[in-house]
Order: structure tokens, then sequence, then C-alpha cells
């Protein structure tokens, strides 16, 4: 197997918090992502120090070894979750691996049924069980050159779209029709898909932080609210607009100004 970098530095950064009589089960798939590069949308990733396995299905056979950096895949028919055990009985046969003691899982990710199944694979075994805890998302949240690069490219289609959109920003358009065209345009500039569903409002209902876009017309003097992004390479951009159609209406600068020295409070009270 070639040390496909990322991945395989990401995965010796994690295993330095495993003891080697410990298991982690890793479900949530933005973390399978992150650590192996497989996008599937059903897999189960199993790592212990010095050695790795994903298991998915049929559907991701092809997919899984093109993408996956892990030292084994397994196709699974059936259950992920029972086929737990078998990887275990045959990583201590193959290489001698210490006795499982500890597994740690995703308390977050798993449901209760998914980690009563766990317990019951490894019954066996008879590990102790806790949950993983914030270890992934503390390594997580120092990003790599290379994920620096893709949030900036996310960020650049989504900031490229806004100012495309400006120009829709016209009396007699729909909230709908501005936001099928932001999430279309995403698409033509290279994005995945949308981040979250895209946030359109006109009027009285851009004072709803999350409202859905509806029928309503734009007319001169209304509030625009515009909160929308993108995903690139499992990477999201985040913009939030407010704008007026025309002339503001009466207090709306003073209440846009209440709000920016509030928010300039907040920043330099965390400095």
């Amino acid at each position: 197997m070639i040390d496909s970098s990322p991945f395989g530095a990401r995965q010796s950064r994690f295993v330095e918090h495993l003891a080697d009589d410990t298991l982690a089960v890793v479900s949530r798939g933005s973390d399978i992502r992150w650590l192996t590069g497989f996008t599937g949308s059903n897999g189960l990733l199993l790592i212990r120090p010095g050695a790795s396995t994903l298991l998915t299905d049929g559907r991701y056979r092809e997919q899984a070894s093109r993408e996956a950096f892990v030292m084994e895949v397994r196709i699974i028919h059936g259950d992920l979750i029972g086929a737990v055990s078998g990887v275990v009985d045959d990583d201590g046969a193959a290489n001698s691996k210490p006795a499982l003691r500890r597994v740690v899982f995703q308390a977050d990710d798993l449901s209760f049924e998914q980690v009563v199944g766990l317990q019951q694979s490894l019954a066996d075994h008879r590990p102790e069980f806790a949950a993983i805890g914030d270890t992934l998302s503390s390594l997580r949240s120092v990003k790599d050159g290379g994920e620096l690069d893709t949030i900036g490219r996310a960020l650049a289609i989504s900031e490229g779209v806004m100012e495309e959109i400006h120009e829709l920003l016209q009396p007699g358009v729909s909230e709908r029709t501005v936001a099928a065209e932001i999430d279309y345009r995403h698409r033509l500039r290279g994005a995945d898909g949308a981040a979250f569903d895209t946030i359109v409002a006109f009027g009285e209902r851009a004072a709803l932080p999350h409202a859905r876009p509806g029928e309503s017309l734009l007319a001169p003097g209304d509030c625009i609210l515009i909160d929308f992004g993108c995903v690139v390479d499992g990477y999201r951009s985040d913009i939030t607009r407010t704008m007026v159609l025309g002339e503001p209406p009466s207090g709306f600068i003073e209440a846009y100004r209440a709000v920016e020295k509030a928010l300039l409070s907040a920043q330099d009270a965390v400095k």
C-alpha cells in the first residue's frame, strides 16, 4: 500500500491516542473520509495500532479500492456492525495482536441499537466500551494546508456566485427563483452541491434567520436576506448577506448600526 498523504499522517496522529489493546470504531462518514479518503455513504472504519480495515457493501467495491487508504477493505453482505468481530479475530490470529481490552466508538453517531449490536458482536472478547470523545474533532480542528486550500476554493466559488446574484435582485423576482439560481450556479462553478438548504427571504420574512424560500416577490425598499454555501471535496463555505433593494426603510440604518456596534464590541471582548 502506498502512503497516500495526508491520510497516512492523519491515521498516525489518531493512533497515537490508542493503546495497543484498543480498537477504534469510526462510523461518521465525514470522519471516515478525513481519515481514509473514502466518500461512500455506507462504511465503518476499524483502527488499531498497526491495522486499519474499512467495512462497506458491494456497491462500493470498486470505489473503495480506488479511494480508501487502509490496509484492508472488506465487502460485507449485511450488517457492518455484526462483521466487526470477524475482523478482530482475523487480525489477532494473523498479526499476534494483544488481546482486545477496550473499544472506543462515536457515541454521538451510533444509535443505541448499533451500540448494543457492537457489544454483542464482540461479546466473546469482553472488552470495555467507551466513547471516543473529542479526540477526532480536536485533531480535525487544526487544518493542514490542503484543507485550507479546499476551504478557500469553496469560499471563492460562493463569492463568485454572490457577485452574479446581484443582477437577479430586481423587482418581481421570487425568493425561490433566487435560491434555485444560487444552487445552480454553485454547480456550474464546480461545487459538489449546497452546504445546507439555501436561505433567501424578502421584506418582513428577512427577519427569519432560517426562512425557507417561497413565492414572495421582491419589491423596492425590501430588506433581503441571503444565506448560502457550497461543498467542495467535503469542505464547506458559508456566506450571509443582508441588503436592501433601493432606499432602506425607516429605522433600518439605525438597526444596522446597533447590530454592528454589538458585533464589534463582542469581537473586542474575545480578543
